[in-house]
């Protein structure tokens, strides 16, 4: 205990002595631990966001497709959906392989295809249909709902379409207009619809593409496949199941039934936004470790210039019988506390604005493509418990690891040569 005491009590006599030369390694501390945890408690509510807009919306944790699709991205509305198979066998074989999958907690089939119609003023345009099982789609994607917040149920030839779409073509509910495609056999195939309900996708109304919702037995006729064929599922997984696991183990479940098609996670096809989230967190990471060198550096340079301005102090002190344990267990432990004060103190910091910056209005996007990317006009982040324990771990760990060489290289003077300067 006593020898606790004293290496704190010169451990704190050496910052106070030396702390201009500590004053570099203080202010990057900060700003490192403050930014890392701003950074990170903005990015996971940008990643959520996307997570609910994706999943809750369109498209569900995992997606299942035949293997002669190009999944480039679920959202791209130029996907080439044309030469498309349908699945040999029922759609009751997948879905009830992909059920017996543990994680699964809903599984819905769909017939997704490009068609084109024309609006009000004859110009044709294209638009995605999306056949659905009414009580199965609103099992895996709950959010998917109309304006009054009831689940979709197309029936015959009703139809649900974006408000995007109803204003381009000049309709409301009621209306009626002609859909044609071609994409599955290149051979022309059209049907008139009526809109029975306007689809809403919550986060996402400014953003709308022209998706219009068909019950799924209507799209096979449309596409002249027979009942029951299997073209692509939607699976929602367990609240805590990760779904990385759970796209494996799909994927090996289809491959053991020798059932022809992919399993993707939502991050595989979700395009431009998770693409952004994954290139932001590229350059951080990369900033962060740029960082994390330069205060090691600075860190081990700084304390061996310390060490070599204590020589004869810590020669006096080895003389008066203090242990090597005990001179090395001082100089970490003065960068110890320099790394808690200004590592603790700059992740505060970061906490407390970013509880200031969710309240109210939230943190406004920059433009329109960061309120697309990010699921909205404004980010309201929240701050973890572990975000700010594993801040404060990385920088006092990564000023502890710096600091370990030249303390022992003092522990390890020659009491004699110390005293002499040497």
């Amino acid at each position: 205990m006593k020898s606790i005491e004293l290496w704190f009590r010169i451990a704190t006599k050496n910052i106070l002595s030396g702390l201009p030369r500590y004053i570099a390694i203080v202010v990057l501390l900060i700003f490192s631990s403050f930014t890392t945890v701003t950074f990170f408690a903005f990015q996971q509510e940008s990643y959520q966001n996307i997570k609910r807009s994706l999943v809750d919306v369109l498209m569900g944790d995992v997606v299942v497709i035949a293997d002669s699709a190009s999944p480039s991205s679920y959202l791209a509305e130029d996907l080439d959906w044309q030469g498309l198979t349908a699945l040999p066998g029922k759609s009751g074989d997948y879905e009830s392989a992909i059920e017996s999958v543990p994680g699964v907690s809903a599984v819905s089939s769909r017939v997704r295809f490009g068609a084109v119609t024309v609006d009000d003023a004859h110009q044709i345009m294209p638009i995605f249909a999306i056949g659905i099982d009414p009580d199965q789609e609103s099992r895996v994607v709950p959010d998917l709902q109309d304006q009054q917040g009831r689940p979709l149920r197309p029936e015959g030839n009703g139809v649900y379409v974006t408000q995007h779409l109803a204003d381009r073509l000049g309709l409301a509910v009621g209306g009626r207009f002609a859909v044609t495609t071609d994409d599955i056999h290149k051979q022309s195939a059209s049907s008139e619809v009526e809109i029975v309900g306007i689809a809403s996708l919550p986060g996402l109304e400014k953003y709308e593409m022209d998706y219009l919702y068909v019950n799924a037995d209507r799209a096979r006729e449309i596409l002249g496949f027979g009942p029951g064929t299997a073209l692509e599922f939607v699976v929602n997984c367990d609240e805590h199941a990760d779904n990385r696991e759970v796209r494996n183990e799909i994927q090996n479940t289809l491959n053991r039934e020798g059932l022809s098609a992919n399993a993707y996670r939502w991050q595989d096809l979700g395009g431009l936004p998770v693409s952004v989230i994954r290139v932001v967190q590229a350059i951080f990471i990369g900033t962060m470790a740029v960082a994390l060198l330069v205060i090691f550096m600075l860190i081990a340079v700084t304390n061996h210039t310390l060490v070599v301005g204590r020589v004869r102090e810590t020669g006096t002190l080895r003389a008066l019988g203090m242990q090597r344990r005990d001179i090395a267990a001082m100089q970490i432990l003065e960068t110890f506390l320099v790394a808690v004060v200004a590592a603790g103190f700059g992740t505060i910091l970061g906490a407390v604005t970013t509880i200031e910056m969710s309240k109210g209005e939230g943190a406004p996007q920059v433009d329109e493509m960061m309120e697309f990317i990010f699921g909205g006009k404004s980010l309201h982040p929240q701050i973890h418990w572990y975000i700010t324990v594993i801040t404060i771990i990385m920088f006092i760990g990564i000023s502890v690891i710096a600091a370990w060489r030249p303390a022992f290289r003092a522990a390890n003077m020659h009491p004699v040569d110390a005293m002499a300067g040497r």
